[in-house]
């Protein structure tokens, strides 16, 4: 419950808030009380109040637990004169509150010098505040409070009662606004004070500043009064006017004056140091500048074109300023001084960088159809286009001019070099040789083991099979051994073995060749030993008419290979006739009835002996 209490003695009442138990529901009770008994009174009627049933417990809130939040405030004025009538003075003040702000309840009383004394306590205005925009929940409230001519002066209380909201959360406890003095006397002139002038020359003995003449103001420069007048000016200056005795100044009117007199920076010519090539780094040197401390900016210029961006003390000369001269200008500035600017005298013409980098060197093995490659070190300032030129004894290779280069049949027997050249805008180009290399071998071949396809017989062809060889093209010769001997005329990939050959083993060399490398020959694995070739052979056939004193011819057929040599056996019935033995065999009467074959066997040296016989003719006619 809350309870509105009023104190006699000290002019304050506020809202007192008890055990969060609820509201009064029939009105607020106004109690007058000394100091002694106040607090016993006001729990005294609360306990009756509650026992009589007349307050009643409210269901509290869990969402609001809290009091209204003042905000800000405001109150106008803090300074009333009565002489000329009454006075008002108007608090505002910004509250918010979740559930809604109950209208605040405030006053003003005059405050008794002797906080001990009894009696005589005044207070004006007590009443609630007025929401003037916003809501309960967030708003601005406003009171008037008019104090009569009459009223005790001295120092008034603007006064706050405690906040409460609709729920009954309060917070806060009496809050004193402001203090405001209330007097009662005539009032002086007011008068409205003349500017004091001032006038900077940039730190030239003419700077000066004047105090004018007002009618009741005094004018003090740096705390002093003085009179009115022209002095000289130097550093910072304060005039400030205050009214005479018996006088007032114009609410609002200016009434200080400052001004910096600016001096004069001590300044030096810059000059620059550094080598003026490209790639270097000048600095500028300001020289002195004073009085300490002074700011100091820095711009470089190419040819007396601003160079973007270039404003520290030191420069790094770039590709652009090669050919171009360079200067610096550098700036000094200071509170109170005016800015100045100095310029260097020109370096020389920029020259172009010098690139730095070592002696190539030459990896790899000095030997025909091994790469070779330069290496060629660290160039700066980086980045740098390197290119190649490798020689051979001192002489420029046509197209080679990678960084790695094979050496060819050329180079047999010779020296090579590789020279880098590197190459950098805004710098002179620069070139450096490496130490020439071993003289160059004859390349090693890489081989493979020959072999050897066919069937080791007469007259049957044999094939060499060379296997791998390189780096192509690799030249290949060939040579046929029997048994180890070599074989006349037998230089072929292929070969077909003779009678001279039977029974013995043949091998088949491989001699590889190329230009620059080292010939190198390799012996297959030999063959089983040579059997005799098998003949080529056909069946016979016999012509003519079989009848008594004809003639009957034997063709062989195709025998091989050629020559071969043929023999006939002429059959009557499967027997064999004596002394018929050539291709014609002429039918005798002891042939009748009978049917003839013929058989024809082919012999050659070195080959195996093959009989064929014809199919049987029909039976011979008389």
């Amino acid at each position: 419950m809350k309870l509105h209490v009023y104190d006699s003695h000290t002019c304050r009442s506020g809202w007192i808030h008890v055990a969060r138990l609820g509201r009064l529901n029939w009105g607020k009770v106004m109690l007058v009380f000394n100091r002694a008994r106040t607090w016993v009174m006001v729990m005294a009627l609360a306990a009756m109040l509650v026992s009589m049933g007349t307050i009643y417990a409210a269901p509290a809130r869990a969402s609001d637990m809290s009091g209204p939040a003042l905000v800000s405030q405001s109150v106008t004025w803090t300074n009333l004169n009565l002489y000329n009538g009454p006075a008002t003075i108007t608090t505002s003040i910004h509250l918010v509150d979740a559930t809604g702000v109950e209208a605040p309840v405030m006053t003003s009383s005059w405050v008794n010098p002797d906080p001990w004394a009894w009696g005589g306590g005044q207070s004006q205005g007590f009443g609630r505040m007025t929401l003037v925009s916003g809501t309960m929940q967030d708003g601005i409230w406003k009171h008037t409070i008019t104090i009569p001519q009459g009223a005790a002066t001295g120092q008034w209380d603007v006064t706050l009662y405690p906040l409460s909201d609709t729920w009954g959360n309060n917070s806060t406890f009496f809050k004193t606004l402001a203090t405001v003095t209330i007097t009662d006397e005539a009032p002086a002139t007011v008068v409205t004070p003349a500017a004091a002038t001032f006038t900077d020359q940039d730190g030239t003995a003419s700077d000066t500043y004047t105090v004018p003449t007002t009618a009741g103001v005094q004018y003090l420069v740096q705390g002093q009064e003085v009179p009115a007048g022209t002095y000289p000016g130097a550093g910072t200056v304060t005039v400030t006017a205050k009214a005479a005795p018996g006088y007032a100044l114009t609410p609002n009117a200016i009434a200080s004056w400052t001004t910096t007199f600016k001096g004069n920076l001590i300044a030096s010519t810059p000059t620059i140091s550094g080598a003026g090539r490209v790639g270097s780094t000048l600095t500028a040197n300001a020289g002195s500048w004073g009085p300490s401390p002074i700011s100091l900016g820095y711009q470089w210029y190419r040819s007396g074109v601003a160079i973007a961006a270039a404003n520290a003390a030191t420069y790094a000369l770039a590709a652009t300023d090669a050919g171009s001269t360079i200067t610096v200008s550098v700036t000094g500035t200071k509170a109170g001084y005016p800015t100045v600017a100095n310029k260097s005298a020109p370096t020389a013409v920029i020259a172009e960088g010098l690139l730095t980098g070592p002696a190539p060197t030459i990896a790899g093995t000095p030997q025909v159809g091994k790469p070779l490659t330069a290496n060629a070190g660290i160039w700066g300032p980086s980045l740098v286009s390197l290119t190649y030129q490798w020689f051979r004894t001192g002489v420029p290779i046509t197209g080679a001019t990678a960084a790695v280069y094979t050496p060819s049949a050329s180079d047999v027997a010779v020296t090579l070099s590789v020279k880098v050249t590197g190459s950098k805008p805004g710098y002179s180009t620069g070139a450096k040789t490496s130490a020439p290399t071993a003289a160059i071998a004859k390349g090693a071949l890489t081989r493979s083991l020959p072999a050897i396809t066919g069937t080791p017989r007469v007259g049957t062809t044999l094939t060499a099979v060379p296997g791998a060889w390189g780096p192509a093209p690799v030249t290949l010769r060939y040579q046929w051994y029997r048994s180890g001997a070599l074989i006349t005329g037998a230089s072929s990939l292929k070969y077909v073995p003779g009678t001279q050959d039977l029974g013995a083993i043949l091998t088949v060399k491989v001699t590889a060749s190329k230009a620059g490398y080292t010939t190198l020959s390799r012996i297959s694995a030999p063959t089983a030993a040579v059997v005799k070739g098998t003949l080529i052979r056909a069946t016979p056939t016999i012509t003519g008419t079989a009848k008594v004193a004809s003639s009957l011819t034997a063709k062989p057929g195709v025998w091989g290979p050629a020559p071969v040599t043929l023999r006939y056996q002429w059959y009557r019935s499967g027997l064999a006739i004596t002394g018929a033995n050539a291709a014609r065999y002429k039918l005798t009467a002891r042939d009748a009835a009978k049917t003839m074959t013929v058989r024809v066997t082919g012999s050659k040296t070195g080959f195996t002996t093959v009989s064929r016989t014809s199919a049987r003719t029909a039976a011979v006619a008389k």
